[in-house]
Protein backbone atom coordinates (compact mmCIF):
# COMPACT_ATOMS: atom_id res chain seq x y z
CA UNK A 1 0.00 0.00 0.00
CA UNK A 2 1.71 3.12 -1.30
CA UNK A 3 2.58 5.93 1.78
CA UNK A 4 0.25 8.62 2.36
CA UNK A 5 1.79 11.98 2.24
CA UNK A 6 -0.04 13.75 5.56
CA UNK A 7 1.31 16.94 4.95
CA UNK A 8 0.33 17.11 1.82
CA UNK A 9 -3.28 15.97 3.02
CA UNK A 10 -3.53 18.46 5.56
CA UNK A 11 -2.81 20.98 2.85
CA UNK A 12 -5.15 20.06 0.84
CA UNK A 13 -7.74 20.12 3.93
CA UNK A 14 -6.69 23.66 5.10
CA UNK A 15 -7.80 24.81 2.08
CA UNK A 16 -10.83 23.11 1.70
CA UNK A 17 -11.77 24.16 4.91
CA UNK A 18 -10.94 27.60 4.23
CA UNK A 19 -12.70 28.03 1.57
CA UNK A 20 -16.24 26.73 3.13
CA UNK A 21 -15.53 29.15 6.00
CA UNK A 22 -13.62 32.58 4.97
CA UNK A 23 -16.49 35.10 4.18
CA UNK A 24 -15.10 38.72 4.05
CA UNK A 25 -12.15 45.76 2.56
CA UNK A 26 -13.02 49.22 2.14
CA UNK A 27 -13.32 50.31 -0.84
CA UNK A 28 -14.25 54.12 -0.33
CA UNK A 29 -15.45 55.68 -3.02
CA UNK A 30 -16.11 59.32 -2.76
CA UNK A 31 -19.39 61.19 -2.27
CA UNK A 32 -19.22 62.85 -5.51
CA UNK A 33 -18.85 59.39 -7.32
CA UNK A 34 -22.26 58.26 -5.81
CA UNK A 35 -24.49 60.78 -6.60
CA UNK A 36 -26.82 60.00 -9.16
CA UNK A 37 -25.43 56.46 -9.22
CA UNK A 38 -27.30 53.03 -8.38
CA UNK A 39 -24.85 51.96 -5.28
CA UNK A 40 -24.85 48.58 -3.88
CA UNK A 41 -23.52 48.15 -0.49
CA UNK A 42 -21.73 44.67 0.11
CA UNK A 43 -21.93 43.56 3.49
CA UNK A 44 -19.34 40.29 4.12
CA UNK A 45 -19.53 37.47 6.53
CA UNK A 46 -18.05 35.69 9.17
CA UNK A 47 -14.02 35.89 8.90
CA UNK A 48 -14.78 38.14 6.02
CA UNK A 49 -12.78 41.43 6.42
CA UNK A 50 -9.35 41.30 6.29
CA UNK A 51 -7.37 42.12 9.74
CA UNK A 52 -4.17 43.89 10.09
CA UNK A 53 -1.53 44.37 12.93
CA UNK A 54 -0.21 48.05 14.30
CA UNK A 55 2.79 47.02 10.89
CA UNK A 56 -0.01 47.22 8.63
CA UNK A 57 0.88 42.98 8.75
CA UNK A 58 -1.52 40.99 7.66
CA UNK A 59 -2.62 38.83 9.90
CA UNK A 60 -6.28 37.24 9.17
CA UNK A 61 -5.69 36.38 6.64
CA UNK A 62 -2.49 35.62 4.95
CA UNK A 63 -1.48 31.73 3.58
CA UNK A 64 2.06 32.26 6.30
CA UNK A 65 -0.43 33.38 9.06
CA UNK A 66 -2.86 29.95 8.58
CA UNK A 67 0.11 27.93 8.30
CA UNK A 68 2.82 29.13 10.52
CA UNK A 69 1.53 32.18 12.67
CA UNK A 70 1.71 32.87 16.07
CA UNK A 71 0.07 36.34 16.82
CA UNK A 72 -3.52 36.44 19.08
CA UNK A 73 -6.14 36.44 17.26
CA UNK A 74 -8.16 37.52 20.63
CA UNK A 75 -10.17 40.37 20.75
CA UNK A 76 -9.14 43.13 22.54
CA UNK A 77 -5.40 42.23 23.51
CA UNK A 78 -2.96 44.60 24.03
CA UNK A 79 -1.83 44.72 20.18
CA UNK A 80 -4.97 44.45 18.52
CA UNK A 81 -5.72 44.03 15.16
CA UNK A 82 -7.58 46.88 12.81
CA UNK A 83 -10.05 46.30 9.92
CA UNK A 84 -8.41 47.19 6.55
CA UNK A 85 -11.20 45.84 4.07
CA UNK A 86 -13.22 43.11 2.80
CA UNK A 87 -11.23 39.50 2.04
CA UNK A 88 -11.14 38.93 -1.60
CA UNK A 89 -8.53 36.46 -1.94
CA UNK A 90 -5.81 34.85 -0.01
CA UNK A 91 -2.43 34.53 -1.92
CA UNK A 92 -1.02 31.16 -1.57
CA UNK A 93 1.70 31.60 -3.79
CA UNK A 94 2.75 34.97 -4.76
CA UNK A 95 1.91 36.42 -8.29
CA UNK A 96 1.53 32.94 -9.30
CA UNK A 97 -2.26 31.28 -7.38
CA UNK A 98 -4.32 33.08 -5.37
CA UNK A 99 -7.61 31.42 -3.23
CA UNK A 100 -10.50 33.24 -4.40
CA UNK A 101 -12.95 34.12 -1.30
CA UNK A 102 -15.26 37.24 -2.80
CA UNK A 103 -13.66 38.04 -5.84
CA UNK A 104 -15.25 37.21 -8.60
CA UNK A 105 -18.57 38.58 -6.76
CA UNK A 106 -16.88 42.20 -6.84
CA UNK A 107 -15.63 41.25 -10.71
CA UNK A 108 -19.24 40.89 -11.40
CA UNK A 109 -20.76 43.34 -9.59
CA UNK A 110 -18.03 46.00 -10.81
CA UNK A 111 -19.04 44.82 -14.27
CA UNK A 112 -22.75 46.44 -13.98
CA UNK A 113 -23.07 49.80 -15.78
CA UNK A 114 -24.41 52.72 -13.52
CA UNK A 115 -23.78 50.43 -10.67
CA UNK A 116 -21.27 51.82 -7.65
CA UNK A 117 -20.08 49.45 -5.40
CA UNK A 118 -19.13 50.02 -1.87
CA UNK A 119 -17.68 47.78 0.37
CA UNK A 120 -18.17 47.80 4.25
CA UNK A 121 -15.35 45.65 6.27
CA UNK A 122 -15.60 45.27 9.75
CA UNK A 123 -14.48 43.26 12.77
CA UNK A 124 -16.09 40.02 12.55
CA UNK A 125 -14.87 39.32 16.09
CA UNK A 126 -17.13 42.08 17.54
CA UNK A 127 -20.80 42.00 18.29
CA UNK A 128 -23.01 42.48 15.24
CA UNK A 129 -24.99 45.59 17.09
CA UNK A 130 -21.76 47.13 17.06
CA UNK A 131 -20.98 46.19 13.55
CA UNK A 132 -24.86 47.46 13.00
CA UNK A 133 -24.34 50.73 14.00
CA UNK A 134 -21.23 51.44 11.82
CA UNK A 135 -23.35 49.94 9.01
CA UNK A 136 -25.39 52.48 9.21
CA UNK A 137 -23.13 55.57 9.86
CA UNK A 138 -21.99 54.02 6.32
CA UNK A 139 -25.72 54.90 4.62
CA UNK A 140 -26.59 57.69 6.20
CA UNK A 141 -23.07 59.18 4.74
CA UNK A 142 -24.12 57.55 0.94
CA UNK A 143 -27.81 59.19 1.45
CA UNK A 144 -25.86 62.62 1.72
CA UNK A 145 -24.81 61.86 -1.88
CA UNK A 146 -27.76 61.53 -3.25
CA UNK A 147 -27.51 58.32 -5.29
CA UNK A 148 -30.68 57.23 -7.63
CA UNK A 149 -31.11 53.75 -5.45
CA UNK A 150 -29.51 51.77 -2.82
CA UNK A 151 -29.35 47.78 -2.74
CA UNK A 152 -27.23 46.21 0.05
CA UNK A 153 -26.06 42.91 -0.70
CA UNK A 154 -25.35 40.75 2.84
CA UNK A 155 -24.02 37.53 3.25
CA UNK A 156 -23.92 35.13 6.22
CA UNK A 157 -23.37 36.94 9.35
CA UNK A 158 -22.96 40.12 7.69
CA UNK A 159 -27.05 39.46 7.34
CA UNK A 160 -27.18 39.85 11.07
CA UNK A 161 -25.78 43.03 11.57
CA UNK A 162 -27.99 44.23 8.70
CA UNK A 163 -31.02 43.03 10.43
CA UNK A 164 -30.14 44.34 13.37
CA UNK A 165 -29.60 47.70 11.47
CA UNK A 166 -33.18 47.88 10.16
CA UNK A 167 -34.69 47.70 13.29
CA UNK A 168 -33.92 51.08 15.02
CA UNK A 169 -37.03 53.21 14.99
CA UNK A 170 -35.32 55.62 12.19
CA UNK A 171 -35.67 54.16 8.90
CA UNK A 172 -32.79 53.73 6.49
CA UNK A 173 -33.66 54.81 2.72
CA UNK A 174 -32.70 51.02 1.41
CA UNK A 175 -34.48 49.97 -2.02
CA UNK A 176 -33.84 46.45 -1.90
CA UNK A 177 -31.32 43.74 0.21
CA UNK A 178 -30.24 40.39 -0.65
CA UNK A 179 -30.06 38.23 2.56
CA UNK A 180 -26.98 35.53 0.80
CA UNK A 181 -26.99 32.29 3.44
CA UNK A 182 -27.54 35.01 6.63
CA UNK A 183 -27.82 32.35 9.93
CA UNK A 184 -31.09 33.83 11.39
CA UNK A 185 -31.26 31.34 14.02
CA UNK A 186 -27.59 30.49 14.37
CA UNK A 187 -25.65 27.81 13.55
CA UNK A 188 -23.82 24.80 15.79
CA UNK A 189 -21.09 25.01 13.77
CA UNK A 190 -20.29 28.14 16.06
CA UNK A 191 -20.12 25.90 19.37
CA UNK A 192 -18.32 23.47 17.27
CA UNK A 193 -15.85 26.16 16.74
CA UNK A 194 -15.45 27.16 20.32
CA UNK A 195 -14.75 23.65 20.80
CA UNK A 196 -12.25 22.17 18.55
CA UNK A 197 -10.81 25.06 16.52
CA UNK A 198 -7.58 23.42 15.89
CA UNK A 199 -8.74 20.78 14.24
CA UNK A 200 -9.64 23.12 10.92
CA UNK A 201 -5.76 24.64 11.41
CA UNK A 202 -3.49 21.51 11.53
CA UNK A 203 0.03 22.94 11.43
CA UNK A 204 -0.66 25.53 13.79
CA UNK A 205 -2.28 25.55 17.44
CA UNK A 206 -1.06 29.24 18.47
CA UNK A 207 -3.75 30.48 15.15
CA UNK A 208 -7.34 30.45 16.15
CA UNK A 209 -7.10 29.15 19.84
CA UNK A 210 -10.11 28.25 22.26
CA UNK A 211 -8.98 31.18 24.19
CA UNK A 212 -9.41 33.46 21.09
CA UNK A 213 -13.11 32.35 20.42
CA UNK A 214 -13.85 32.59 24.16
CA UNK A 215 -13.45 36.41 23.90
CA UNK A 216 -15.31 36.92 20.17
CA UNK A 217 -18.87 38.64 21.14
CA UNK A 218 -19.78 37.58 17.34
CA UNK A 219 -19.21 33.65 18.31
CA UNK A 220 -21.80 33.78 21.06
CA UNK A 221 -24.51 35.50 18.27
CA UNK A 222 -23.60 32.70 15.65
CA UNK A 223 -24.82 30.21 18.41
CA UNK A 224 -27.90 27.94 17.32
CA UNK A 225 -31.03 29.90 18.88
CA UNK A 226 -31.92 30.26 22.71
CA UNK A 227 -35.63 28.43 21.69
CA UNK A 228 -34.48 25.59 19.30
CA UNK A 229 -34.03 21.74 20.46
CA UNK A 230 -30.74 21.44 22.10
CA UNK A 231 -28.25 18.65 20.29
CA UNK A 232 -27.17 16.99 23.21
CA UNK A 233 -30.63 16.43 24.76
CA UNK A 234 -33.99 16.67 22.54
CA UNK A 235 -36.20 17.14 25.47
CA UNK A 236 -33.98 20.48 26.18
CA UNK A 237 -34.26 23.71 24.26
CA UNK A 238 -30.56 25.28 23.28
CA UNK A 239 -31.24 27.90 26.74
CA UNK A 240 -31.02 25.35 29.17
CA UNK A 241 -27.80 23.64 27.66
CA UNK A 242 -25.49 25.82 24.98
CA UNK A 243 -26.37 29.23 26.97
CA UNK A 244 -26.11 27.37 30.45
CA UNK A 245 -22.41 28.01 31.78
CA UNK A 246 -22.69 25.18 34.52
CA UNK A 247 -22.86 22.53 31.42
CA UNK A 248 -19.60 24.53 29.89
CA UNK A 249 -18.12 23.92 33.29
CA UNK A 250 -19.60 19.95 34.16
CA UNK A 251 -18.64 18.76 30.27
CA UNK A 252 -15.33 20.81 30.05
CA UNK A 253 -16.26 23.09 26.75
CA UNK A 254 -14.38 25.91 25.23
CA UNK A 255 -11.95 26.96 26.81
CA UNK A 256 -12.88 25.49 29.85
CA UNK A 257 -11.70 22.51 28.99
CA UNK A 258 -7.80 23.66 30.17
CA UNK A 259 -8.53 25.91 32.69
CA UNK A 260 -11.63 26.96 35.14
CA UNK A 261 -9.78 30.44 35.44
CA UNK A 262 -12.63 32.70 36.85
CA UNK A 263 -12.15 35.60 34.54
CA UNK A 264 -12.58 33.24 31.75
CA UNK A 265 -15.66 31.78 33.43
CA UNK A 266 -17.04 35.43 33.68
CA UNK A 267 -16.42 36.56 30.28
CA UNK A 268 -17.65 33.09 28.83
CA UNK A 269 -20.64 33.59 30.92
CA UNK A 270 -21.62 37.45 30.13
CA UNK A 271 -21.19 36.76 26.71
CA UNK A 272 -23.41 33.96 26.51
CA UNK A 273 -26.05 35.85 28.23
CA UNK A 274 -25.55 38.62 25.47
CA UNK A 275 -25.41 35.66 23.15
CA UNK A 276 -28.83 34.56 24.16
Amino acid sequence: MPKVNMKKCNLLFILIIFFFNACSVFSKPSLKELNGKNVIVFVPGYKGSRLVNSSGQTVWLSFGQLLFGSESMAYGSKDNLRVDGVLKEVEVMPYLYSLDIYQDCFDELNSLENYQVVEFGYDWRESNISTASKFRELVKKIEKAKPKSISVIAHSMGGLSVAYALGYSEPLKIDKIIFLGTLFRGTLKAFLDMNRPNEQLPFDENFMTREDYITFKSAYELLPHPDDVSFSDTSLKNKDTIYNIENWKTNSWGTLMHSNDAKDQSLLKDNLEKGK
